[in-house]
């Protein structure tokens, strides 16, 4: 079993041996700005230890709950950054990328789960929060039968990427046309719930990927309450379902993260 910091990740840790150079010098401020993005936002999102999680994945072997959280918060930001890298050169993103992500993020933890789909028998709930922000109304949704996983998975990475190639032939698009496929990638990987476990901090990986791919900066996910309401409409499986809000929420960060003609 792997131990902390046994399991070494760089920034190119999703490019094979030809495209981790893919990067050419004078892209290399633009990159190091948006890793220190990267990690600003990821160390926003996943903050400090504050509470025994749920589940029992998050008790790793010789480690209590907190030094478990904490080793797994340093992970995410490493996934972060090679999911910014992997953007930034303009890379597509595909069911390995996936995996490697959830690999970077678990293996010194749970090296056992880490990087493995679901398949056939494994099936999965995940929790989601319906209502007004007055009332909140938390219940849980079925996520993809295990023996759907893989298809259903590479077909949202395809439906990216194809939405990605679309926006590189465009001259000028509106800011909340460039985020929508972004928004819609997270909350498919969410619905899709390709992992037991840890789903939530790949898909947040994948977000940045898919926000930096599209020309634009990291966000972080910190206010819990909005995020959480955002995206239980953005996962519903009825008639009021609609990435809009979702969207809408990652436009205002990154608006006012960023001046507008700089997006």
């Amino acid at each position: 079993m792997c131990k902390p910091g046994e399991y070494p990740v760089d920034e190119h840790d999703l490019l094979d041996d030809d495209q981790s150079t893919a990067l050419e010098p004078a892209d290399q401020a633009e990159v190091d700005d948006l890793l220190s993005s990267a990690q600003a936002a990821a160390a926003q999102t996943f903050g400090p230890f504050n509470d025994l999680p749920d589940s029992p994945f998050y008790t790793a072997e010789e480690l209590s709950p907190e030094a478990t959280w904490e080793q797994i918060a340093e992970r995410v930001v490493l996934a972060t950054r090679a999911a910014v890298v992997h953007g930034a050169a303009g890379r597509p993103i595909t069911v390995e990328a996936v995996r490697r992500l959830h690999e970077i993020i678990f293996a010194t933890t749970f090296p056992e789960h880490a990087g493995r789909l679901r398949v056939r028998g494994e099936e999965a709930q995940y929790g989601i929060v319906l209502g007004a922000a007055e009332r909140p109304i938390p219940q849980s949704a079925r996520a993809t039968a295990g023996a759907r996983v893989l298809k259903r998975l590479e077909r949202a990475c395809a439906e990216f990427n194809d939405a990605a190639l679309a926006q590189d032939q465009r001259e000028a698009m509106q800011l909340d046309e460039v985020v929508l496929p972004a928004a819609r990638l997270y909350v498919k990987v969410l619905s899709i719930h390709p992992f037991l476990d840890g789903n939530g901090r790949t898909a947040y990986a994948l977000l940045q990927y898919a926000l930096v791919r599209s020309g634009l900066i990291c966000v972080a996910l910190e206010d819990f309450a909005a995020h959480q309401r955002t995206l239980g409409i953005a996962l519903r499986d009825d008639s009021r379902q609609s990435y809009l809000p979702l969207r809408d929420l990652l436009v205002d960060k990154l608006v006012k993260a960023k001046p507008q003609d700089e997006l």
